[in-house]
């Protein structure tokens, strides 16, 4: 699986979990989060968590979740450079900053992450540069030989949640009808309910926005 990577963008937190119930209000205030966050989901659910404030000489991207159910399973791997080359600052504590077309992040093929029928939400504090060219897939579980689900940012800077069926070899999407903000930390979230286009719903910043499916 493969997530944040492409260039001129930053990320700082990313979550997976397998529920498609989102509250704003309940999610926004990450500072917050390390205990309310376990209030608010069930562990059990909750399928990754990368904080990507990891500032070492070192590839590893951990997945914070090791650390609160000892799973241990879903840590990443940056493209050629270790973190510390590129750690800069966050919406909270680190961010990983990726500058050129080999700066990703990429976590071993698991079934955890295979979401063509099941409800989920990921959930992300991005950055994005002014100019930034193409698509910036936040995260996804994609390649051109498997192609199941992508939650990124198009050239336009409009948020999408794109969920694919390699069977009929079409794809299911939401877009958001207005871009989001460039040059400042945004927080994004995607749902989907697994049934079709009408569950998948986007939010920015806390609201809930006008997409097209």
């Amino acid at each position: 699986m493969y997530w944040v990577y492409e260039h001129d963008y930053t990320a700082t937190v990313a979550i997976v979990s397998g529920f498609s119930s989102y509250e704003g209000k309940d999610y926004h205030d990450w500072e917050s989060i390390s205990e309310s966050f376990w209030d608010l989901i069930n562990e059990s659910d909750t399928l990754a968590w990368w904080k990507c404030n990891d500032n070492l000489a070192s590839q590893t991207v951990l997945d914070a979740l090791d650390n609160k159910t000892g799973g241990g399973s879903h840590n990443g791997t940056t493209g050629t450079r270790n973190t510390n080359t590129i750690s800069g600052t966050g919406q909270i504590d680190r961010s990983l900053d990726f500058k050129t077309l080999t700066d990703y992040v990429e976590v071993a093929d698991h079934a955890d992450f295979n979401f063509a029928s099941s409800a989920f939400s990921i959930s992300a504090w991005v950055f994005i540069d002014t100019g930034a060219a193409g698509d910036e897939i936040i995260l996804s579980k994609y390649n051109t030989a498997h192609k199941e689900w992508l939650f990124g940012i198009d050239a336009d800077e409009k948020l999408f949640l794109r969920i694919y069926d390699e069977s009929a070899n079409c794809y299911i999407q939401a877009l958001t009808d207005v871009a989001i903000s460039v040059d400042t930390f945004v927080h994004v979230v995607g749902t989907y309910d697994g049934v079709d286009e009408t569950g998948i719903n986007l939010y920015v910043n806390n609201v809930a926005v006008a997409i097209t499916r």
